[in-house]
């Protein structure tokens, strides 16, 4: 039987669950129209949660306040994949910082995989069969999300943006660190829906750190697991290293998981 156990100790090793013991297997799907880009936490206080995800061997690259009060800083991968820290640092004035504000009020933790594509299009014709997609726009990225639908309401799609030419002293990190391989969250059947129309496709069952079991979607880059239950929120993510090292479980938010594998 696994015990949950809570840690934000750097090099402290727990007791993984049998499905997460092992590398997971290849899981890419060629057909898949959408990729996994990266997972975004919600924090009340910046300092405070960079300070602990620090002590587990990232390194950041600061981010800086919106005209929203969006504020945010950056765990950044050599693949281009992240894991990035939000929170609403004073009055929320747009949609974006409204929601973000709620889901903040709610509890800190993981809230988003985005899922990244080359056009929204058939994006937003497959998601239109599940719900009323939301069509955002801020500078060169797009936005599509379904707030509206429960099953999906933790994810959202983007296009565009700029490439990065990020140094190593942000892409180097001391855990070796290399990029966001997963990420774990709870939905519903009209995920199951709305990813088997977007081309990507199962490739095994994993079991979580809170005895729950979920099912692997392997995306033309990175996968996501699938969740029944809850209230809809990112539950944690895997990262893939350049090393051969155990595996290693991490909690630095109640709730929100790091695998470093």
């Amino acid at each position: 039987m696994f015990i949950r156990v809570r840690t934000i100790l750097v090099g402290l090793s727990l007791v993984l669950p049998p499905g997460l013991r092992a590398q997971a297997p290849p899981c890419a799907s060629s057909n898949a129209l959408v990729r996994l880009d990266h997972a975004v936490v919600v924090v009340r206080n910046l300092d405070t949660a960079a300070a602990r995800f620090a002590a587990l061997g990232f390194r950041f690259k600061l981010g800086r306040l919106h005209p929203d009060s969006i504020l945010n800083r950056h765990i950044k991968f050599r693949d281009g994949s992240e894991l990035e820290l939000i929170t609403v640092a004073g009055t929320p004035i747009s949609q974006m910082a409204r929601d973000y504000a709620a889901l903040l009020a709610a509890g800190e933790g993981g809230v988003y995989a985005a899922l990244w594509t080359t056009d929204l299009a058939p994006v937003r014709a497959a998601a239109e069969r599940l719900g009323e997609p939301r069509f955002t726009q801020a500078g060169a990225w797009q936005f599509l999300s379904l707030p509206g639908v429960h099953d999906a309401r933790a994810v959202f799609f983007g296009a565009g943006g700029l490439s990065a030419n990020d140094p190593d002293s942000v892409l180097a990190h001391p855990n070796k660190a290399q990029r966001l391989a997963a990420v774990w969250l709870e939905a519903g059947p009209g995920l199951d829906t709305l990813s088997t129309a977007l081309g990507a496709h199962v490739c095994g069952a994993v079991r979580l750190p809170d005895g729950r079991s979920g099912v692997r979607w392997g995306l033309s880059q990175g996968t996501l697991v699938l969740v029944r239950g809850g209230t809809g929120r990112v539950l944690g993510v895997e990262l893939d290293r350049s090393t051969s090292t155990e595996p290693r479980l991490h909690e630095p938010l109640p709730g929100f998981w790091i695998l470093l594998r």
